[in-house]
């Protein structure tokens, strides 16, 4: 079942990501890593307003930056990681990017 929770939670990740580029211009770049007992997957894109992102309110659901959706990509992704004892997603923003990573 884990898997298909990887491939959700990507799909949410790079879905924000094309979205946010298209609109802002930028960048994305994606990181795949497999080591013994764990795999990475960092996700991350230009972020224009980095002071302006507040990493707390952005899992709530309802919480959106774009006029028109719902906001329910990153609380369903919380939903997601709560049922996952081996699946965390980690975010911060650094040097202009806004990065989320997923181990697994």
């Amino acid at each position: 079942m884990a898997n298909v929770h990887i491939v959700e939670i990507v799909g949410i990740l790079m879905d924000n990501a094309i979205e946010y580029v298209e609109t802002n211009g930028g960048q994305i770049d994606v990181v795949v890593t497999v080591n013994e007992g764990y795999r990475s997957i960092l996700i991350r894109n230009s972020l224009k307003k980095a002071s302006k992102t507040n990493l707390r309110e952005i899992f709530q659901e309802g919480y959106t930056t774009k006029g028109n959706h719902e906001g329910i990509g990153l609380s369903s992704l919380r939903d997601i990681t709560a049922k996952e004892d081996h699946l965390e997603v980690m975010t911060s923003i650094e040097n202009g990017y806004f990065l989320q990573e997923i181990v697994c």
